[in-house]
């Protein structure tokens, strides 16, 4: 049957993982070496709910959050799964149970943007591209509408009925969002030319094939999960995610708070609380320019 040790089947089901196209993360390779190093001898079938809790407690006194130590679990997981199930290796797999995380604000990167966007049909990868770029709530890029639009596409004008907190908006857009503005117009153009009955009834800027917008639910349904899957992205990652992560990004560029809830929408300093930190963050990089210019 060949070697069982832990070790030897935490490769086994990396070398698996390759094979398939699958190149597991960094996160992976080192989380495996970690426990096979600790169960380096042990044969795979030993490892039970003792030695997974001692695992636990060794990582929690390590102060470890319980996401990190929760990676771990996942791929102990894994390797014993594939050890029963493609291997044949074991007869069960003991009962492995994650530790409640706390829930946190997820944002993107820009290259976890890339890749979802990699993932995306076109219409809802410009969609998020322009999402991005201006920050607004699902139904205000869904049903956003060319009548809205400034001339020359500098900005968007929402009445009070169409934003959350009842207030009128103007949304200022950078070069990015102008450029998926261009994109969609010209694909405007061609469907009323390939079907002119559909000419001037073309309202919104993120039209379908017939010229009607997304449903609410449409936006992230199936195909919009697959992607987030495909592309890595925990799940759960929405619409909505995207409003989050423009506002990261814009402190982390040096948007003042105030600044970023003109921009955004946003109506009270309550709803910047969860920016707050980032922002304190940057100032404290700020503050760091001059250190050393006295002392030299």
């Amino acid at each position: 049957m060949g070697r069982r040790t832990f070790e030897a089947v935490a490769k086994m089901y990396m070398n698996k993982e390759t094979r398939r196209g699958n190149q597991k993360s960094e996160t992976a390779q080192r989380v495996l070496k970690q426990m096979s190093n600790r169960w380096k001898d042990m044969d795979v079938g030993d490892i039970r709910k003792p030695d997974i809790a001692d695992l636990v407690d060794d990582l929690k006194s390590r102060k470890l959050k319980n996401a990190t130590v929760n990676n771990y679990l996942k791929y102990l997981k894994a390797v014993l799964n594939f050890a029963k199930d493609e291997r044949e290796l074991i007869d069960s797999v003991p009962k492995i149970v994650q530790l409640r995380e706390t829930p946190r604000e997820f944002y993107m990167e820009p290259h976890q943007v890339q890749t979802l966007i990699r993932f995306l049909d076109p219409l809802r990868a410009d969609m998020v591209e322009f999402g991005l770029s201006v920050g607004q709530r699902n139904a205000n890029i869904r049903l956003l509408r060319w009548d809205q639009l400034s001339e020359g596409f500098q900005f968007i004008r929402y009445s009070r009925d169409e934003t959350k907190n009842g207030k009128a908006l103007v949304v200022p857009l950078n070069k990015d969002a102008r450029a998926v503005l261009r994109k969609r117009w010209h694909i405007k153009e061609e469907l009323e030319l390939a079907r002119p009955r559909m000419r001037g009834h073309i309202h919104h800027m993120f039209f379908q094939e017939n010229g009607s917008p997304f449903h609410k639910d449409s936006v992230t349904n199936r195909k919009w999960r697959r992607a987030v899957e495909l592309a890595g992205l925990p799940k759960g990652t929405c619409f909505h995610t995207l409003r989050h992560t423009f506002a990261s990004w814009h402190i982390r560029a040096g948007t003042d708070i105030k600044e970023l809830m003109e921009v955004g929408g946003w109506s009270s300093l309550n709803s910047m609380q969860r920016y707050v930190h980032m922002n304190n963050e940057h100032r404290t990089k700020v503050a760091d320019r001059i250190s050393g210019m006295v002392r030299g």
